[in-house]
């Protein structure tokens, strides 16, 4: 039976598919005779091996012509074979964008797009087939169905030409996934144009995670036939989807040409390279040149291993900025999200129901559970800008911290709920207060759980403090346009090329880092316990030091790596982990814990509340009055000290302001 009506058209197919069956017997032959012990259900054809005029063809059609065109073409993969084999086609050259598939000149056409996954519906199967017979004249009849149709048991009998019941004789199910793929770059505060895809059968990916999966975050290339959700047919806009015949994980998200290697190579020759790169990060702010280094050494990363006990050495950095407003971290943020391929930009006081890392919803109208895909998973492999990360709601810290630690994201409502997210943090914050408290340290005004800052590997304080050269400097930069010393495009392209490196650390750097983490340790000897560096931060001297190297093409990290490597992370300590009590650096303050000094003031407190205490008990004024006498103020051992106390179960109130200490 002939596909079209038209005797010309009917005559031109059959000969475009006699070459089509010649060309598969010559090319793919021996793919096809071992597809059935490989278990592959899909042949990808190369788009290049048709003819140019069975190309033509296949463009030019659509609807039902085209489908049965399809249909016809798989029949013929699958001759020789057992196996009901799918056709699918490698290296279309048109690609068109997401929001063109709404167009009616590509409905029911072959079409190609390029976007990142968004989210993906849980794996579901449906029905694809039913074999029904009749109950009036006992004929069987096949009917195929779309992943929404509902089969009911009233049929068309085409053989008695009657509409009655049929029971089922047999029915396949073929199972599939629905993903929403946007566009690879989204513009800040807006959503990005998305288009619904559906993978059927072999297509659906089951199994082991991996870069080479159908990922929220992974960049794809889908080829296939637009089609619309029949719920929206009679709608004024269509709401297509693409019915996939392959797909691609795009790894590569930038094309580097052998001339853009060539100058990158010849970049990181410059003389004085660094101050330059900085130099060209957010021009327009004025300053800052430690923290625009940082954020140029989060581009790159470190190097991320699995080590021997199957753990995971991430290669990550996070960056934590605290700023007073219009202090430009926001300013910063931004430059990366809009420059540095893949990043992402979120505002965490403003989340959608997708929040940071990723949520379940229900698709009424199509009734299927859907995974929402957030920042954190959209910017895996490269860096998630979180502003006002300081107002993130509980959920969504918990993901911030699985996802910090550990580079994956878990969904336990779902199997298979594992997702990488090998995604560097730049979180934005404000003060507790609105503003910096010079009399407060760093770490006390940073509204976030200790265990969150902790994470951080370097964070930064950018208070409004008087400065006359700099405000004169930020005044003038109002009235000239500030351009970068280094091209923006080429800069991009150094940074995704040094990203893909991995530097070497020799074993007389592994000594230098060793010998920096000794020497701090050392330093809080007599500090009566406070500890000025943990194994964690080793780890960050190792991932800047790797950084470092990056920054330079170099396969190797050498001394000054390190030496650059632990100048930022004295910086950084000095800032946020100075106790201004003892004059010393104190690891606990640095990640957001109570300092040393303080701890010892809340063991007085309790020591206090014992010595006063008759008949087990002290009044909230005698305890007052006793921990005055020895320099320790009211207000810290009202707001602090007791609550403190309170909590960790050592102490309690029998009565109104009054305290007792729970017995050992």
């Amino acid at each position: 039976m002939g596909i079209f009506f038209d005797n010309a058209k009917q005559e031109e197919w059959d000969y475009l598919i006699d070459d089509f069956a010649y060309m598969v017997g010559n090319k793919y032959e021996k793919e096809i005779l071992t597809s059935e012990q490989d278990s592959r259900k899909r042949i990808i054809a190369d788009w290049e091996d048709l003819s140019i005029d069975m190309q033509c063809f296949l463009i030019s059609r659509e609807g039902d012509e085209l489908e049965q065109c399809i249909a016809e073409m798989e029949r013929m993969l699958s001759l020789d074979t057992e196996l009901k084999l799918k056709l699918g086609i490698k290296n279309y050259p048109d690609t068109i964008d997401i929001d063109r598939c709404s167009q009616n000149e590509f409905s029911t056409k072959l079409v190609q797009v390029e976007g990142m996954i968004g989210g993906m519906s849980v794996p579901l199967s449906y029905t694809s087939n039913i074999v029904w017979k009749c109950t009036e004249c006992d004929e069987f009849n096949e009917i195929n169905y779309e992943f929404y149709d509902r089969a009911r048991e009233k049929n068309y009998c085409p053989n008695c030409k009657s509409i009655t019941y049929h029971e089922k004789a047999s029915e396949n199910k073929t199972d599939f996934q629905i993903m929403e793929v946007v566009r690879p770059v989204a513009i800040a505060g807006r959503s990005p144009e998305s288009l619904r895809v559906i993978v059927k059968g072999d297509l659906v990916e089951f199994g082991d995670i991996g870069e080479n999966k159908l990922l929220s975050g992974n960049r794809v290339k889908i080829f296939g036939i637009n089609k619309d959700f029949p719920s929206y047919k009679d709608s004024v806009r269509r709401k297509p989807y693409i019915d996939a015949m392959s797909w691609f994980v795009e790894k590569e998200y930038l094309k580097l040409t052998d001339d853009d290697i060539a100058k990158i190579k010849k970049l990181s020759k410059r003389k004085n390279m660094l101050k330059t790169f900085v130099a060209s990060v957010a021009p327009s702010v004025i300053g800052y040149d430690d923290i625009k280094l940082a954020l140029l050494l989060q581009t790159v990363g470190g190097v991320s291993r699995i080590k021997e006990d199957k753990t995971l050495k991430r290669g990550t950095l996070h960056i934590l900025l605290v700023g007073d407003p219009a202090s430009s971290k926001t300013t910063l943020g931004m430059w990366i999200a809009k420059h540095i391929t893949k990043s992402r930009y979120a505002v965490a006081s403003a989340m959608t129901q997708a929040g940071l890392g990723a949520s379940l919803s229900r698709d009424e109208k199509l009734g299927f559970w859907y995974i929402n895909a957030g920042v954190l998973l959209l910017a895996n492999n490269s860096i998630a800008v979180i502003d006002e990360a300081d107002k993130a709601g509980g959920d969504d810290l918990n993901q911030l911290d699985m996802v910090m630690e550990n580079e994956m994201l878990t969904l336990t409502k779902i199997k298979a709920g594992d997702f990488p997210a090998r995604t560097a943090i730049l979180a934005l914050a404000n003060p507790k207060q609105g503003r910096f408290d010079t009399y407060i340290s760093y770490s006390e005004q940073v509204k976030m759980e200790s265990q969150t800052l902790s994470r951080f590997d370097l964070k930064f304080a950018l208070p409004d403090l008087v400065n006359e050269a700099k405000d004169e400097a930020i005044i003038k930069s109002k009235f000239k346009k500030m351009k970068p010393v280094i091209d923006g495009e080429l800069l991009v392209k150094y940074l995704y090329y040094a990203k893909t490196l991995e530097p070497k650390m020799s074993n007389g750097c592994q000594k230098n880092v060793i010998e920096f983490y000794k020497e701090l340790r050392k330093r809080t000897e007599g500090q009566g316990g406070a500890v000025a560096i943990t194994p964690r931060q080793s780890d960050t001297i190792i991932r800047l030091s790797e950084a470092f190297a990056k920054l330079r093409l170099s396969e190797r990290v050498e001394k000054k790596d390190v030496e650059n490597a632990t100048a930022i992370m004295n910086s950084y300590l000095k800032t946020f982990g100075f106790d201004a009590s003892t004059g010393a650096i104190d690891i606990d303050l640095a990640e957001g814990r109570r300092a040393k000094s303080k701890r010892d003031l809340i063991f007085r407190v309790l020591d206090i509340i014992k010595e006063k205490s008759k008949n087990g008990e002290a009044s909230e004024e005698v305890i007052v009055s006793g921990c005055e006498s020895e320099g320790i103020e009211k207000e810290f051992v009202l707001r602090e000290a007791i609550p403190e106390l309170l909590k960790n179960g050592d102490i309690y109130s029998p009565h109104l302001k009054m305290w007792a200490a729970i017995k050992e």
